[in-house]
């Protein structure tokens, strides 16, 4: 399938303590969620996910997949669909051409044991292709540590006659501070009818920045440029909860718990069924975290998996 995708603009954002970032390098680690249908063919974007593992491990927010109108409920609409992201390679730096991306189906999906984390992975992979990625950071942010969020609000796709993929409004970021950490999490995932309430038990914060619809499942970034935390939740201008809330990010302990499918990762066959740990996939530098991880310990004992990490070591 051939594609016309946006050529990223170099768009400089002024953040106190921020270097300036080039947002078209974030074209090729950022990038789209989308469900494809056949019949009719259609591109429908459902959230954003961004680059870990060069061989195509991407994370979104669960709700992309799970949440009402997310990815499960669209192909339960379109019987002959799959999911996807829709990557664009920037050429920043990788030796990736300038204009190469388009569709890349998922292979694998995975969804945190836990059912108050709003985590998920996706394999999505090309043959011969590493991927540009973005480093991990395992630190709980503390209040007024400046953030940045990345995501894909109001995006539009479409295909053409002649099967060419047009795409409008690129990768866009929103600044804010942390307004505060819940180091154990805050409320319940789910309400009593089981409907997503955008509320999370697992370790979270809150931020000011705004997070807008098709956002959620990118990337918050801290000074040093590493991922701190997934956007989880926005709220519409005007809406807050008894907390005076407007967006949470899930911070990142509980993504280290996470087992990936190694056999589909690395070959894109299932041969074994072996599955590895996010923090074991570290520790083997298939995906980069920086010094903070040396205070991370994440251990399986009687058929659970825990983790532990010293909060007093932050930011």
């Amino acid at each position: 399938m051939g594609t016309e995708l946006p050529r990223g603009e170099t768009i400089r954002i002024t953040v106190p303590e921020y270097r300036k970032l080039e947002l078209s390098h974030f074209n090729s680690t950022v990038v789209p969620v989308v469900v494809i249908t056949r019949e009719p063919e259609r591109i429908i974007p459902v959230g954003t996910a961004f680059c870990i593992g060069s061989r195509g491990l991407w994370v979104t927010a669960r709700h992309v997949l799970e949440g009402r109108g997310g990815a499960y409920d669209l192909q339960k609409q379109y019987g002959d669909s799959y999911i996807a992201i829709l990557w664009v390679g920037s050429g920043v730096g990788h030796d990736v051409p300038e204009l190469l991306g388009g569709v890349v189906p998922v292979k694998f999906m995975v969804r945190h044991p836990s059912s108050g984390s709003d985590l998920a992975l996706l394999g999505a992979s090309r043959p011969n292709l590493e991927f540009p990625t973005i480093q991990l950071t395992a630190r709980l942010p503390v209040e007024t540590l400046p953030v940045l969020g990345l995501g894909y609000p109001n995006f539009k796709v479409h295909v053409d006659d002649k099967k060419v993929i047009h795409a409008e409004n690129n990768v866009h970021a929103s600044s804010g501070e942390v307004l505060q950490l819940y180091p154990d999490g805050r409320d319940t995932f789910v309400d009593l009818d089981g409907n997503f309430t955008g509320k999370l038990p697992a370790p979270c914060f809150e931020t000011s920045a705004r997070f807008d619809a098709g956002m959620s499942g990118g990337p918050v970034l801290d000074p040093t440029d590493a991922i701190c935390g997934v956007i989880a939740t926005g709220f519409e201008q005007g809406d807050t909860d008894e907390f005076g809330a407007t967006s949470f990010v899930s911070a990142l302990p509980y993504l280290f718990m996470m087992k990936v499918p190694y056999d589909v990762y690395m070959t894109g066959e299932q041969l074994g069924g072996r599955r590895m740990l996010v923090y074991e996939m570290v520790e083997r530098g298939l995906v980069s975290c920086d010094e903070s991880f040396k205070y991370l310990k994440v251990t399986e004992a009687d058929g659970k998996i825990h983790v532990d990490y010293d909060i007093n070591v932050q930011s």
